[in-house]
Order: structure tokens, then C-alpha cells, then sequence
């Protein structure tokens, strides 16, 4: 649960105190293109690539909100 409120807090450009592993790796991933460990998509962890999913849900979901309100 503490992943997904701050998933949700960083998506809407707040900074997050203290943020969760996961999304600390997200937002590295992000921000240089790449994944944690070599490969593709099928070759991460299936913990990777459930939280993944999850944040990238979540910030698709508050870009959506940000849209419909322009």
C-alpha cells in the first residue's frame, strides 16, 4: 500500500520522503532507459515486473487525469 501512495504522490510531481526501493529503481530505470538487470523485459524478475507494471499504471492514470483536466 505504501508503494502505491507514493507511486501516486511521485507520479503528480510531489517529492517522496523516504520513497520504497521499487520506486527509487523505477525512476533510475526511467531516467536512463534501461532495466535492472540484463535483457529484456522477459529476462527481469517477476517482482520487477510486477511493480513495474504497477507504478507505470499508476503514472499513465495520473498523466490522464493531468490531461483531462486541460
Amino acid at each position: 500500500m505504501e508503494l502505491i501512495t507514493k507511486a501516486r504522490a511521485w507520479a503528480r510531481g510531489n517529492s517522496v520522503i523516504n520513497p520504497p526501493p521499487e520506486l527509487s529503481l523505477y525512476s533510475k530505470c526511467k531516467e536512463f532507459h534501461c532495466l535492472p538487470d540484463a535483457g529484456g523485459w522477459y529476462d527481469q524478475s517477476h517482482h520487477v515486473c510486477k511493480t513495474f507494471s504497477i507504478i507505470s499504471a499508476i503514472e499513465a492514470e495520473e498523466q490522464a487525469k493531468k490531461n483531462k483536466k486541460k
